[in-house]
């Protein structure tokens, strides 16, 4: 068995207020897109959906495994330091959340945003 490529996936509370988020963030237009599902083509090997969670199926409800927020996250490493910092103006610039500074970390160079449902999206660029 090969896997052709990999889709991560957030549940949106408002899939057109998330799409405006993740368009200026990724700085693109979705690959697809439509009143419940937007999809964005982050590299060759990673496609990012966001779907809107009253349209998830299986139904989403309560004790089912959807996690609490913040149990995970999506970690987008960059290419150098100058990437990694264009990045973070980037973020400064559009007033996206940021919970996490630029720091140094045992992994990676990183900091954190946070999307309108409180995921969080880590850049980072190796030591």
């Amino acid at each position: 068995m090969s896997v052709l490529r990999s889709t991560v996936v957030f549940y949106v509370a408002d899939i057109e207020k998330s799409q405006v988020f993740y368009s200026a963030l990724f700085g693109c237009h979705p690959v697809q897109a439509s009143g419940e599902f937007v999809l964005y083509l982050v590299h060759d090997g990673l496609t990012f959906g966001i779907w809107k969670q009253s349209a998830v199926i299986p139904t989403i409800t309560p004790g089912s495994a959807l996690p609490s927020k913040n149990q995970g996250e999506l970690c987008l490493f960059v290419e150098d330091q100058d990437a990694f910092q264009q990045m973070h103006q980037h973020c400064l610039l559009n007033e996206f959340p940021i919970l996490q500074e630029p720091a140094v970390m045992d992994f990676a160079t990183a900091f954190t945003v946070t999307d309108p449902d409180g995921h969080r999206i880590r850049y980072a660029v190796g030591k």
